[in-house]
């Protein structure tokens, strides 16, 4: 793999070295608009123009790969000599080499390729609850699927999880392996080892057995790998068996431990119930002139930095990606911070996943950016719930596509697609004369998405229901249908999206509602749906989009600001 781009040391440059000025803002960004529309020769009239250099790699890449425009090898090989470290420097060497004739001296290779970021673990969602609701069957006791779970983790035996699980009897639920490497079950602490603690407190609740339910979930909290998920997780149900069992005293410090992982589904839930979210921060760096030399010092960054204000993201986003801050921390504040505020959420998430201040807090802000797209005609639903979505679905990659082929940022089916914009949407199908619309165009993406989001809570049944409509959304509106039908004498919310016999929906339902708050708490707006799931009612759909403070443009983010 080529060594991946890395800061020079050689130079300080000062702040205002990083970015372009307004004058060869304002030309770069006319030439790329002009080149869009081949008009070379007005283009180049102004590239002649220009004195700061930087971005003209960028400006020939563009030229080069333009399908009205045929480039010869020559143009090909000769960029390359001079911009082989750009991102895209492998589509114009892949180009070269076709055209590139016998006898001829072979171009350079591209240098500097990405450097990948692992998924890190900084608000990630991992869960070892694997419940599958069984049909129920009279004549059972309760305790005969606890013991099967009991004896199941005690012998060490691997979980089976998803469509594939087996069922147990009386209406419960079965084991599942988690996501993540697990701690080995220990014979003493069996029943917090994976989800066998959790399934038998599900089923010590359902036949009212509160004392029981109240150990298995605490013991399940507080098990041996248990992951901030299952910790507040099984916190909150020990709570809540306590409360029905009326020891107010147990159901406080069982709320208290929820509460202490609060970028979780129980965790602000308990939160919540113990007063309100008041108390929690977002953080992100600030880019100040300390974080703009840092980038300045590495050409990748100063081109990012002068890509940004020419409203170039993308490229922008792939010169970041390039950079590997190697633990300078500064850098990586810098990186947080411009990513974040430059409207490139998935780069922003990649790096708040993986980066650390120096106090070790996480960037949260950057864990839950503001995406720049907005749909054709604009929000109808409110952005906090588009963005959970987009957040779960795609992690805000516009070219996300899955295994059974849903695209792009809201990961709609083509099929799905194309009926909402047929019926609901037509003013999002393409302009450009094709019968279906691009998913991986974001504004299409959204629009087609907000529609069906829209449709989908319009459902007789649902009516603005959140759980209902974001399980239907995950699952499709029949499998919803029957699932009610089956779980019709559940009234409690919370049991209902535990008894959802589908564990991706469970989980899903929980992980979007999670950032349908904590996006309401970055937007500044109220959470009447949260205040409703605490206090045991079902969460509705309540618009509040209004007077919210303003994305940072494009000029603004490169601006100077304070040491």
């Amino acid at each position: 793999m080529d060594t991946p781009v890395v800061p020079s040391r050689q130079s300080r440059p000062v702040a205002s070295d990083a970015q372009l000025n307004l004058q060869e803002a304002s030309r770069y960004r006319r030439i790329f608009e002009l080149q869009d529309a081949s008009d070379w020769k007005a283009a180049d009239k102004l590239i002649s123009e220009v004195a700061d250099m930087r971005l003209m790699g960028h400006v020939e890449m563009q030229r080069l790969l333009h399908p009205a425009y045929k480039a010869s090898y020559h143009e090909l090989r000769e960029w390359l000599e001079r911009y082989a470290d750009h991102p895209g420097a492998d589509k114009i060497h892949q180009l070269a080499l076709k055209r590139m004739a016998r006898g001829e001296r072979k171009p350079p290779a591209p240098r500097g390729e990405n450097a990948p970021l692992p998924a890190g673990p900084n608000g990630a969602f991992s869960s070892d609850r694997g419940l599958r609701v069984a049909t129920p069957r009279r004549g059972r006791s309760v305790e005969a699927p606890i013991q099967v779970a009991k004896s199941q983790v005690a012998k060490g035996q691997a979980a089976k999880s998803g469509d594939d699980a087996p069922v147990l009897p009386a209406g419960t639920v079965t084991i599942a392996a988690s996501a993540a490497v697990a701690t080995p079950p220990r014979p003493d602490r069996a029943m917090s080892s994976g989800g066998a603690g959790w399934s038998a407190g599900i089923a010590a609740w359902r036949a009212g057995q509160n004392d029981k339910a109240a150990r298995y979930f605490e013991a399940f909290s507080k098990g041996d790998g248990a992951s901030p998920w299952d910790q507040s997780a099984g916190a909150y149900w020990a709570a809540r068996a306590h409360q029905r069992a009326r020891r107010p005293a147990e159901a406080g410090k069982w709320l208290g431990e929820a509460a202490r992982n609060p970028r979780t589904f129980y965790g602000l839930i308990a939160r919540q119930a113990l007063g309100g979210i008041e108390d929690i921060g977002l953080h992100t760096p600030i880019l100040t002139r300390r974080h703009v030399r840092a980038l300045a010092e590495v050409p990748a960054g100063r081109r990012a930095v002068a890509l940004v204000q020419v409203g170039r993201r993308d490229s922008a986003e792939q010169e970041l990606r390039r950079i590997n801050a190697r633990g300078d921390t500064t850098l990586e504040q810098a990186l947080v911070a411009l990513s974040d505020l430059g409207g490139m959420p998935a780069l922003a998430m990649r790096l708040g996943s993986v980066l650390t201040d120096t106090d070790g807090a996480t960037y949260d802000s950057a864990l839950y950016p503001l995406p720049p797209w907005e749909p054709r005609g604009g929000f109808v639903i409110d952005r906090a719930l588009l963005f959970a979505l987009m957040r779960q679905e795609s992690r805000f990659e516009t070219d996300a596509r899955s295994g059974v082929g849903a695209k792009g940022l809201m990961q709609l089916m083509p099929s799905t697609a194309s009926y909402v914009a047929e019926t609901l949407a037509p003013d999002a199908l393409a302009s450009n004369g094709k019968r279906k619309p691009d998913l991986y165009e974001p504004e299409i993406n959204l629009t087609l998405g907000q529609r069906y989001v829209r449709y989908l809570m319009d459902q007789k049944g649902i009516e603005d229901n959140l759980i209902l409509a974001i399980a239907s959304y995950n699952a499709g509106p029949g499998n919803l249908q029957r699932w009610r039908r089956q779980l019709s004498r559940i009234k409690d919310p919370l049991l209902f999206i535990e008894s959802l016999p589908v564990r991706e929906t469970r989980n899903f339902v929980e992980q979007v509602l999670t950032n349908y708050w904590i996006y309401r708490q970055r937007l500044g707006q109220p959470m009447p749906s949260l205040e409703a799931i605490a206090a045991g009612q079902w969460p509705v759909y309540m618009a509040v989009d209004g007077d919210v403070p303003d994305q940072q443009t494009d000029q603004q983010v490169a601006s100077d600001g304070k040491d």
